[in-house]
């Protein structure tokens, strides 16, 4: 007999569903890459890695002083879990996580971007519509199939006048469930000493 989670007990007992609004996926990194290579090519996928490399982690590389002058944020490190395998695998693939809902006692969730959330504030504009629409298409692909319970929020792009082009080339590829997202803009890197004396 398979044991019944506390999730599922409680959701049992509700008469309304269980929305959880704001999930994260983590992007499969290989998969991302295929896809910025169709949007773009080669030259986009080493343009998103250089960026990767000089961005993401840049934190981890400034001096407390550097930090202070750039306000640089540091990088999210509670958002991969790596303990519990089964966990770390559920927010990675699909078809896992459709599975594993009724345990978890939701009815559907919506998942934001992980990866794909700074690439709609890079500055290169070529870079970020590229990659924009490159992560978009991927969050299609990989949930067309589980759109009934799995609602993936888009990488939204800077300008309202830019989602077209940047979701998708044409409307009837996106996944049923893809939605732009909502989310505000991200500030950007400024000096120190640009912000005024409190």
């Amino acid at each position: 007999m398979t044991k019944v989670s506390a999730s599922a007990k409680t959701r049992a007992r509700l008469n309304h569903p269980v929305i959880d609004a704001d999930g994260h996926m983590i992007e499969f990194e290989g998969g991302i890459l295929d896809s910025l290579r169709e949007v773009g090519g080669d030259r986009l996928v080493k343009r998103f890695n250089s960026w990767t490399s000089e961005n993401l982690f840049r934190w981890n590389r400034m001096s407390s002083q550097e930090r202070w002058d750039h306000r640089v944020a540091r990088n999210v490190w509670w958002g991969v879990p790596t303990k519990n395998t089964l966990d770390r695998a559920t927010v990675t693939l699909p078809r896992l996580l459709y599975d594993r809902l009724d345990d978890m006692g939701l009815d559907l969730v919506v998942l934001y971007p992980t990866l794909g959330l700074p690439v709609a504030h890079l500055e290169d504009e070529e870079l970020r519509r590229g990659a924009c629409r490159a992560f978009n298409r991927f969050y299609a692909d990989v949930y067309r199939k589980y759109s009934d319970r799995i609602v993936p929020a888009a990488t939204p792009a800077r300008q309202l006048r830019q989602c077209p082009q940047v979701m998708c080339p044409s409307p009837e590829t996106l996944s049923p469930g893809l939605k732009p997202s909502t989310s505000p803009p991200v500030a950007t890197t400024t000096p120190a000493n640009s912000w005024p004396t409190v």
